[in-house]
């Protein structure tokens, strides 16, 4: 691999890979010749090499050169460098790069522009700066959503190789670190994108300018003739030639140096920013959380502190209930201070009379001992009183219960004389007729009166 090749395929890892995090690259033509992308890729990727044949950096031998034993949208990344010039069909090996490739990748081409004819086992073709376009149309037509990143023609170093180095991107791809052309600005037909027109556009190749300058510089006619017309000795003049490239040479590496340092610094400061955005979003975040959490509390204080002057306010009415309700018991406690007194009082007057009552039950008690017989004597007397009075009792009944039954046959009889009563009135208002019936209670009215006043003298004892 020469000089350019390397350095081409290093920056182009630098700008596309380094973003993309443990990146599945397929490297197509990886065959380690002399020399190999695998060396410049990232330490975290995953690199598959395929190749005709086997040989070191070589994973995968392919049995068809145009047909890769791989699902579509595998990789994340397809390089192929110093291939496709030995490539008899390369647009079909293009194809299977996209069939492989997933949405967001990218492919990686770095082919000659010039240079000598170098068999391996072929050399075909040689790719000038429009070769990009016509690989785009060539897979769209083809069903691959495939575009153009970036294209130029690299300037030689120490090699006499142009390089035509070509990116594609398939569908949305993310942003890049920077452009490979970026980091070779002295770079020939610089074509960014779709567009026709290119940077630092020349028509010549760099084999044909330094040809004229050559030219230019022994002082030779642009016509076949001979060297009659040499002002300068030709070695001094290819002294003077390499002198200057080895001084141009140095000056583009410094400045790929200074460019990649600055890339990188550039890259370390948008990873910085992206740190300092991430946090100043989670910050923020904090921040809406905590002034949600300050709301939350604000309005939780607020219905405690309305809590609390609703609680002092119901203190404040229960505190007077509470007073009047202390007083009242201030002056129940005075009524029932006064109220004890008096009931003390009362007590103290109940003991005296209590003391009173003991003294006078043991008079009465010393009295009943000495006069227990008397005592005896009256009970037995009034026992037999009672038991006269009740053998007169019981005569008295009798007497009653004759009395009753006398009573109850007066009023027969005396019912049976208003019936003679009402027929002798009915008779003396009917004529004077004088009935037998009539003369009948005369007959029997001492004897009715007799028995009335014997039950009320009856009545009387």
């Amino acid at each position: 691999m020469h000089d350019t090749a390397a350095a081409f395929g290093a920056a182009f890892f630098r700008c596309y890979a380094d973003a993309i995090e443990g990146a599945r690259i397929l490297e197509v033509g990886a065959g380690d010749v002399n020399g190999t992308l695998r060396g410049c890729a990232p330490h975290h990727s995953k690199y598959t090499g395929i190749d005709l044949v086997a040989g070191p950096g070589v994973d995968v031998v392919l049995s068809d050169p145009y047909t890769y034993p791989f699902e579509p949208a595998t990789y994340d990344i397809v390089v192929s460098s110093s291939c496709l010039e030995h490539d008899q069909m390369f647009w079909l090996s293009f194809l299977e790069m996209c069939r492989v490739l997933r949405e967001g990748g990218f492919i990686y081409l770095n082919v000659p522009s010039n240079g000598a004819f170098h068999r391996y086992p072929t050399d075909n073709w040689r790719f000038y700066p429009d070769s990009g376009l016509a690989l785009v149309s060539w897979g769209r037509r083809n069903g691959h959503n495939i575009r153009l990143v970036e294209s130029f023609i690299g300037r030689r170093r120490r090699d006499v190789w142009n390089d035509c180095v070509m990116v594609f991107g398939k569908g949305d791809t993310p942003r890049q670190l920077s452009l490979i052309a970026e980091l070779f600005p002295r770079s020939l037909n610089i074509r960014v994108g779709d567009r026709e027109t290119f940077s630092n556009y020349c028509e010549q190749t760099e084999d044909m300018t330094l040809q004229a300058w050559v030219t230019q510089k022994l002082g030779l006619a642009p016509t076949s003739g001979g060297n009659e017309n040499q002002t300068i000795p030709f070695g001094t003049l290819l002294m003077s030639l390499a002198e200057r490239e080895v001084a141009l040479d140095a000056t583009e590496r410094a400045a790929a140096e200074r460019s990649a340092a600055a890339q990188a610094q550039i890259a370390a400061l948008r990873d910085e920013v992206a740190a300092r955005e991430a946090a100043l979003a989670a910050a923020t975040a904090g921040l809406q959380r905590a002034e949600a959490e300050l709301d939350e509390r604000g309005a939780a204080l607020q219905r405690a502190e309305q809590q609390i002057i609703d609680e002092r306010d119901n203190q404040a009415d229960v505190l007077e209930t509470v007073r009047a309700e202390l007083a009242s018991a201030r002056s129940a406690l005075a009524d029932r201070d006064g109220a004890a007194m008096a009931l003390a009082g009362t007590l103290g007057r109940r003991d005296a009379a209590l003391a009173e009552a003991q003294n006078e039950l043991e008079s009465l008690r010393s009295a009943a001992r000495h006069s227990g017989q008397q005592h005896a004597d009256a009970v037995d007397r009034l026992r037999r009183s009672v038991a006269s009075l009740q053998h007169e009792a019981e005569e008295r009944t009798a007497a009653i219960a004759a009395m009753q039954a006398e009573l109850q046959s007066i009023r027969n009889q005396l019912a049976a004389a208003r019936q003679v009563s009402r027929s002798l009135l009915a008779a003396l208002r009917a004529g004077p007729v004088v009935t037998p019936v009539v003369d009948e209670p005369v007959r029997h009215r001492r004897g009715i009166f007799h028995l009335i006043r014997l039950w009320a003298r009856h009545a009387r004892l």
